[in-house]
């Protein structure tokens, strides 16, 4: 029966939950009633009295409980009329107790008069007459239980009440105030007795003062001994003397640091702060904590020896004493819940037998209110995460994801159980509904709002880097998250700049690089700017695309290797892809991807997913334990190629792309030797470029925005690297350099390719320059003049002719003035003109592309 039933139907008096109303003992308008409706006080100081919560309230009214409520409040009653007693000068005086506070608490003093024996005879007669009508067997019980506790409980209470006349008495109470242990304690001594209700949850001292309280704003404190909370509630007291209701501390104490009740402390608060005693029992009682909590701890800096102390050695400063706690608190040490007690709860629910969806349900329940405790939940719109406060590990909610594998382990899941994937599949959803929305790093996140770069380190620390310092924090950091991947190894980046360039003696100047229309440095320069950049992939919206190409052995695919090992460590290697589904995940588990040896014809999924990448593009895949749910997945990777005899040359890539040139080696090193050079020297080439980032932020900051603008398709690399290089390298360089690379572009695009040559030859006529004719005939005029000069054509038809045209596009351009236009519905026309001085754009060439949009 709820505490507004039992006042409705037994003493005729309408009650809210959650509000005050009128008390049925005293009449006064002081009986407040917690939200759940399941304990009722009324707060006058002479009344006290309580109704909980109960299946039948003629056994609660006569139970030991209710007996003892009637000593509490006797008790009570007769210490405020002994203000001269020993106890009640104990109290007040020697331990500093505001009166108000040794009022409105569960204390008493010992004396004679109580009549506790009458009442104890009464209520055992009455639970008699009840036995004996009762027609249900669990009534029965209920009542056989209060019996035999009475009974049991009688003859210590009685002896006690006549021992310890003068004592003053202390309440330990369960969650619902019910009382659960009894406090003698001897005043001026340390002398005390004890008298358990309840052997296995022997309760706390100190919720009766904040129980109705709804408000749960601020910490949650638990001490040790009761002398603990007394003095911090005195101390509200104090401070605050002309309230009509004090706002007191959610504070209790468990009485003892070797035996606590911390399932009532559970009860009442799921993350307490627990102020241990500066000794070796307040360990004990935090180490037993873990068993049962998730929590914080902080310890009174000696010569404290306990909370009591601490305020009380400010005297009568209590303002100071009032700071000395708030900063004492703020001090708290987060420590979280030991796995092998939910381990054991998981495993004797799954030996039950329960249906096996009950028992999945149960267990995820289990999981998931523990993981809301030991971190927090993410998501990124296409993928759930959870993020360990105390690892510092970032967990991708993916049966595949190695971290979540280990954390799903250390509840005796294992992957390939039925019930670990329903575990997974709804920890998912729940991230995906309820996790904050953000956005997930791999490798490093550059923040333009406060020009600051962070680098994991993959190893739960990410480096924080800016203009002025260097500095190793936790994974999270300004709420940065990166997910680590067991085949990335950490690194340390040193206080100590490096003398000589390691990124230069063991890649760039060891690379063996071709010359073309650039040069070699020219070639040097672009690769270290490129190093640079991959750090800075969020200015990077488009990527550029580079293109290791040369004979075999000229060392392509060691050159992209050492790039990858620097960034990821010694487990890195270049990647072989033959499916579009290999190099999906391939680009979306990296930031940078290394595609080895494009040799052969590619189909064309490998140039359509290139240019989803160039031009910064998403990847539409299924989301994850859904069947028809379509999710965008953004890609961050930075790619390279390699390749002996290059395929891919389609316009819109090459326009994306730095290509370079390589010359087949003189002389070999073995590979392993040329990996391990790298990975002794990883540490040195990191720090190098560390120190490197913070001049480019210092850059940064002087140009403001300032752009470079370009004319080709490579604007945000060149960007950064325009200025980059006022920071770490020449200006005047990278513009000469910028002003070949368009060409560079265009005679790869072109290179052994005869269309240019076939054009032109058709253009030597004269009636061919500024005619429109339709891709058909233009095929046919082609095919004619190629099979004259090389004995066959490879073009198969018209269609081939137009999607060539339409690749080599820009390239094109630098050959020829082209022109495009509709004639009618269907018929769609192009013209050329040789590209010379003295001849014009023609107007119709600014008519809508036909051919090449």
């Amino acid at each position: 029966m709820k505490v507004t039933e039992q006042l409705y139907q037994i003493h005729s008096i309408e009650a809210i939950a959650g509000k005050k109303g009128i008390c049925p003992n005293c009449g006064e308008k002081k009986f407040s009633i917690k939200r759940d409706d399941s304990i009722g006080k009324c707060f006058n100081l002479q009344c006290g009295y309580k109704i909980i919560e109960s299946r039948s309230y003629e056994i609660m009214i006569n139970s030991i409980y209710a007996i003892l409520d009637v000593l509490c409040q006797k008790s009570n009653t007769k210490l405020l009329d002994s203000k001269e007693s020993a106890a009640y000068r104990y109290l007040t005086e020697e331990r500093d107790i505001n009166p108000r506070v040794v009022a409105e608490s569960m204390i008493g003093i010992v004396a004679n008069g109580y009549g506790i024996d009458d009442n104890i005879n009464f209520a055992l007669v009455r639970l008699n007459e009840l036995k004996n009508s009762a027609k249900d067997s669990k009534e029965i019980s209920l009542i056989d239980t209060q019996i035999n506790l009475i009974n049991h409980i009688r003859p210590k209470l009685i002896r006690l009440l006549e021992d310890k006349v003068g004592w003053v008495i202390l309440y330990l109470t369960d969650k619902n105030l019910r009382i659960s242990t009894i406090k003698f304690r001897k005043p001026f001594s340390k002398e005390f007795a004890v008298l358990k209700i309840n052997d296995e949850n022997p309760g706390v001292f100190g919720y009766s003062l904040f129980a109705l309280n709804e408000d749960r704003s601020g910490d949650f404190l638990v001490t040790e001994g009761e002398f603990n909370s007394l003095a911090l509630q005195s101390l509200i007291a104090t401070l605050n003397p002309s309230l009509e209701e004090l706002p007191y501390a959610r504070v209790i104490s468990v009485g003892s640091a070797v035996s606590p009740d911390f399932k009532t402390v559970k009860g009442i608060c799921e993350m307490p702060v627990f102020i241990k005693d500066n000794d070796k029992a307040g360990e004990l009682m935090i180490n037993n904590a873990k068993d049962s909590f998730h929590g914080y701890s902080v310890t009174t800096e000696p010569p404290a020896k306990d909370l009591d102390d601490l305020i009380s050695s400010y005297g009568k400063n209590y303002v100071g004493a009032e700071e000395a706690v708030k900063n004492l608190v703020e001090r708290k040490e987060r420590f979280y819940r030991n796995y092998g007690p939910l381990e054991e709860d998981i495993t004797t629910l799954r030996r039950t037998k329960y249906k096996e969806f009950f028992i999945n349900q149960e267990v995820f329940k289990i999981i998931l209110e523990d993981l809301k405790l030991r971190g927090s939940f993410f998501n990124d719109a296409s993928s759930g995460y959870f993020f360990n406060d105390e690892t510092k590990v970032l967990s991708m909610i993916d049966k595949e994801d190695f971290s979540l594998k280990l954390l799903l382990s250390k509840y005796k899941l294992i992957q390939t159980e039925g019930i670990t994937h329903y575990v997974i599949s709804n920890l998912h959803l729940y991230a995906m509904e309820h996790g904050l929305k953000t956005k997930i790093h791999r490798f490093c996140y550059y923040s333009k709002e406060n020009n600051t770069l962070y680098l994991s380190n993959n190893s739960n620390m990410i480096y924080k880097i800016d203009k002025e310092s260097i500095e190793l924090t936790p994974n999270g950091t300004h709420g940065i998250l990166f997910l680590t991947n067991p085949n990335y190894e950490s690194f340390e980046i040193a206080n100590i700049k490096p003398e000589t360039s390691f990124i230069d003696k063991y890649i760039i100047d060891q690379a063996n690089l071709d010359e073309d229309t650039l040069s070699v440095e020219d070639r040097k320069y672009l690769l270290k700017m490129y190093i640079y950049s991959l750090f800075f992939e969020s200015l990077s919206p488009t990527k550029i695309l580079v293109y290791f190409v040369g004979p075999m052995g000229s060392g392509k695919s060691a050159l992209a290797r050492k790039i990858g090992l620097l960034l990821y460590g010694s487990k890195f290697n270049v990647t072989p892809i033959s499916s579009a589904s290999d190099f999906d995940v391939a680009v979306t588990n990296s930031d940078f991807v290394c595609l080895d040896n494009l040799d052969t014809k590619n189909q064309e999924w490998v140039e359509d997913r290139l240019a989803i990448v160039a031009s910064g593009g998403k990847l539409l895949k299924r989301e994850l334990y859904t069947t028809n749910n379509m999710v965008q997945i953004e890609l961050k990777a930075f790619v390279t190629l390699t390749a002996h005899i290059p395929q891919i040359r389609r316009s819109d890539l090459v326009d994306r792309m730095l290509i370079y040139r390589m010359k087949r080696l003189e002389t070999f090193k073995p590979e392993n030797l040329i990996k391990q050079e790298i990975i002794d020297n990883r540490n040195n080439m990191l720090t190098e470029i560390a120190f490197g980032i913070q001049r480019i932020l210092s850059s940064f900051e002087e140009l403001g925005d300032t752009h470079y603008e370009t004319s080709i398709r490579m604007g945000d690399f060149i960007d950064f690297a325009y200025k980059a290089s006022h920071a770490i390298g020449d200006k005047e360089l990278l513009e000469s350099i910028v002003e070949k690379l368009g060409k560079m572009q265009t005679d790869f695009a072109l290179e052994n390719d005869p269309i240019i040559d076939f054009i032109d030859t058709w253009l030597s006529r004269r009636s061919n320059v500024g005619r429109y004719v339709t891709t058909k005939e233009l095929y046919n005029e082609l095919k004619d003049i190629a099979i004259q000069e090389e004995g066959s054509f490879l073009l198969k038809n018209n269609r081939s002719l137009a999607q060539k045209l339409r690749n080599l596009n820009s390239s094109l351009k630098n050959y020829f003035i082209i022109s495009e236009r509709e004639e009618g519905a269907r018929t769609r026309k192009i013209a050329f003109w040789p590209l010379t001085d003295n001849v014009e754009e023609p107007a119709s060439s600014a008519n809508k592309n036909i051919l090449f949009d």
